[in-house]
């Protein structure tokens, strides 16, 4: 019976760390899941037909976009925040586009432990420019750490 014991708990053990290890950071983390339905693609079925927001992910990255000051768009991304990594916004020296809210995440697989969720930021156009928005994958909590992937999308705002 002991043995039994002893098994299992070395089973659970990684379970529990892995759940336990995300650290908060400003790259979709600590977000509250919400409800984020529909396949990712360039429209969001949740806002209403005159408030459509674009939405851009991963196979937008390094694309060359328009829109006007006031505008809001999205950008969807794929995370597995349980892993302590996160996506975080690299400052602009001028921006041009605002952070709108925090980031929030839906888990792709609910109750799986280091399992994948959809991170979707909102951004605002707030003035007239142009600017590099990107989005690095890395470990908050850690200093100098490379990135796992990164995010770009060319805005001009008019």
């Amino acid at each position: 019976m002991r043995a039994i014991s002893f098994i299992l708990s070395l089973l659970l053990v990684p379970v529990l760390i892995a759940g336990c290890c995300c650290n908060p950071c400003d790259v979709g983390c600590d977000a509250p899941p919400e409800d984020i339905e529909g396949p990712p693609d360039h429209t969001d079925p949740e806002t209403p037909a005159e408030e459509m927001l674009e939405v851009f992910s991963e196979d937008d990255t390094g694309r060359k976009v328009t829109v006007d000051v006031g505008d809001r768009f999205k950008v969807r991304l794929i995370g597995r925040p349980g892993t302590g990594y996160g996506w975080r916004r690299v400052p602009a020296a001028d921006t041009r586009l605002e952070l709108v809210g925090k980031p929030t995440s839906k888990a792709l697989n609910p109750g799986l432990a280091g399992g994948k969720a959809e991170i979707v930021f909102t951004f605002a156009a707030t003035g007239a420019g142009s600017e590099t928005l990107t989005l690095e994958y890395v470990q908050g909590w850690h200093e100098g750490a490379k990135s796992g992937a990164t995010f770009t999308l060319e805005v001009l705002v008019k």
